[in-house]
Order: structure tokens, then C-alpha cells, then sequence
């Protein structure tokens, strides 16, 4: 996917500029919103916006730039059969920002075979899988996976 290296610069600002003043989740949001941003989802350290069938990763705390780090070296280190598990990751920006594939929500209990997509997740290393699953082009997919199991994040950290 193509993304507009004017717009990555406009986040990694608006990044930068949430980090160095250390902002809260709500002053996140109503930055974003003054700028013409829409916040669709927001967890303890990361935000993201939707862009035209993707969304923009960012962090709002330090470690936000870690997770995105772990979750991009996480995609691109997957096999084939957990990759189709993940809601793909196209870009990681210099600036620590993550380019991925959008989800619409879905509700774990609306899946006949959550327990089974769950544990194959958690198998290939994936720590909190059951609230972070969305729909990516019809199939049901984990959209966050930046926490990971230690060993997991150990040997994509240090792969040697």
C-alpha cells in the first residue's frame, strides 16, 4: 500500500510533539481531533487513526515506540500460517510510526472457533490476543500483537 510521505511526516510530528510534552490518552485525542485527526482506537500506550483501508500506529507513551518496533519485526518474522493470523503490517516509519491493514470490530463471542484461533496466536508467541481480534478482508485476524510472550520478543530482538 502506497502511503503518502507528506502525511507520514505530518504524524511522526504530531508524534513527536505528543511525546515530548508527555500527554495524557485525553489530550491525545483532543490534539488529534484539533487537527483533523480521528482517534479510532486507543490503549495504554499507542493510538490509531484510519486512513484509507489502514490504519497509523502511533505512540503516546515511550514504550508505544517499542511495541511498534516488536510488532513490525513480529510480521515480518512470521511464517505463513501465523502471518494469515495477523492484520498485515505494511510499514514501519524511521520515526517508529506502523502502517497496518484496518479491522472492523468483532466480538469474540460472536466466533464458533475463537478458543482455536486464540491458542494458535498464543502458540506462535502472542500474549493478549482474545481482546485485540478484528475483521481484515472478511477473515478474522489479531490487529494487535505487540505483546509477546519474553521469549518471543527475545528472539526477535536478538536473532543471533
Amino acid at each position: 500500500m502506497d502511503i503518502d510521505p507528506a502525511l507520514e511526516e505530518n504524524l511522526e510530528t504530531l508524534q513527536a510533539t505528543i511525546l515530548d510534552k508527555k500527554l495524557s490518552a485525553p489530550q491525545v485525542v483532543q490534539l488529534c481531533n484539533e487537527a483533523g485527526y480521528l482517534v479510532l482506537g486507543l490503549g495504554g500506550r499507542r493510538f490509531a487513526i484510519p486512513f484509507e483501508g489502514m490504519v497509523a500506529k502511533l505512540a503516546f507513551k515511550p514504550q508505544g515506540l517499542a511495541d511498534n518496533h516488536l510488532e513490525w519485526l513480529f510480521y515480518k518474522a512470521a511464517s505463513p500460517e501465523v502471518s494469515r493470523l495477523l492484520a498485515p503490517t505494511y510499514r514501519h516509519s524511521p520515526q517508529g510510526i506502523n502502517w497496518q491493514g484496518r479491522c472492523r470490530p468483532i466480538l469474540v463471542e460472536d466466533l464458533d472457533n475463537a478458543h482455536i484461533l486464540t491458542r494458535q496466536l498464543v502458540q506462535a508467541g502472542i500474549g493478549d490476543v482474545v481482546i485485540n481480534l478484528g475483521l481484515y478482508e472478511d477473515k478474522v485476524v489479531c490487529y494487535d500483537y505487540a505483546l509477546l510472550r519474553a521469549e518471543t520478543a527475545n528472539k526477535l530482538l536478538h536473532p543471533f
